[in-house]
């Protein structure tokens, strides 16, 4: 983990480096989740100490967090919610994700989920496949590791370049058997969107994050909707619904975070098919956007310290795209 020095969230490694990896596999394979948890308390104790740009940020992420849990009438949350307990879930988390994508382990993950959510995750021969809208909220990893081993489909995850890159590292190193393909979604074009549609077809799931906007050195140029999240406006990128109308395929929202020993997975249809009509495309946008923000939200009011943004995420709100050009 490392602190954000200027509230971007491209300045926050995500992924630690293959040889703390395999560092890191080797400790959860010998010593286990206890002796896991234990081992990491100083280390998350230092980095709460020093790590000012990020404490700063959960306390500013967990001060809305609790005003939403109060105003939708919810009891005090039964973990305190600090930055050092924040952090600590982060940190946890790489240990979920080791076990999820890990071969020899990932049949032990217990998933608990409603059956209509179990049922859409029952494979349908020849049936195409759908773009699942992540997040960083709870075990992304997790998720896409769930896809593969309970759906048995072809997993394509679209992450920036720079987080692509240490993903794969960390695949190579973990999981270097599994199925899934990473794009830079930064770097796509209209030929990639056309081999999307076919691996769709094809019975694939397409996952991407559907709440960082992208990284440009031109602010201006970036494609936002601005919409309520936590009582306060927020940015949420367009992308994924320009996408979507593209492919033309179901889409689905997928959140899974830790509940005692086992994983609450939450999967529930977001549209048949999104449609951006012409006249209307930006205002169908923030329509779309709007309910992927309110799952997100209650997600996070449910399971607050399983929200992994480090940095202002509420910094650029007011940059709505759709006040400037299409």
């Amino acid at each position: 983990m490392t602190g954000c020095s200027d509230g971007s969230w491209d300045q926050t490694p995500e992924q630690p480096g293959s040889r703390w990896i395999r560092l890191l596999l080797w400790i959860s394979k010998t010593m286990g989740r206890r002796a896991f948890e234990v081992s990491l308390s100083p280390v998350v104790a230092c980095y709460a100490a020093f790590a000012k740009g990020a404490r700063q940020e959960s306390l500013r992420y967990l001060a809305r967090v609790k005003a939403a849990r109060k105003q939708a009438g919810l009891p005090p949350a039964s973990e305190p919610l600090t930055p050092y307990r924040h952090f600590r879930h982060f940190a946890l988390s790489v240990y979920d994700r080791l076990e999820a994508w890990d071969p020899d382990r990932k049949h032990r993950i217990h998933l608990l989920m409603t059956d209509e959510a179990r049922a859409a995750l029952t494979p349908v021969p020849g049936a195409p496949g759908k773009l699942v809208l992540m997040s960083h909220f709870g075990a992304a990893e997790v998720c896409r590791a769930v896809a593969e081993r309970d759906v048995e489909a072809r997993v394509i995850a679209l992450l920036y370049e720079k987080n692509a890159e240490g993903f794969t590292r960390v695949m190579r190193t973990v999981a270097p058997e599994s199925r899934i393909d990473v794009v830079p979604v930064d770097k796509m074009g209209a030929e990639t969107a056309v081999q999307l549609s076919d691996a769709i077809q094809s019975g694939a799931w397409v996952a991407i994050a559907a709440d960082r906007t992208p990284v440009t050195s031109d602010r201006r140029t970036i494609r936002t909707v601005t919409i309520p999240f936590l009582g306060t406006p927020a940015e949420f990128p367009a992308g994924p619904w320009v996408l979507a109308s593209l492919l033309g395929c179901e889409v689905w929202t997928l959140f899974a975070s830790r509940d005692g020993d086992a994983f609450r997975v939450s999967f529930e249809k977001l549209a048949d098919r999104v449609t951006l009509p012409r006249a209307s495309r930006n205002d169908a946008i923030r329509r779309y956007a709007l309910d992927f923000a309110e799952r997100l939200q209650r997600e996070v009011i449910h399971s607050p310290l399983e929200w992994f943004n480090f940095y202002d995420f509420w910094q650029g709100a007011g940059r709505d795209f759709s006040r400037g050009k299409n």
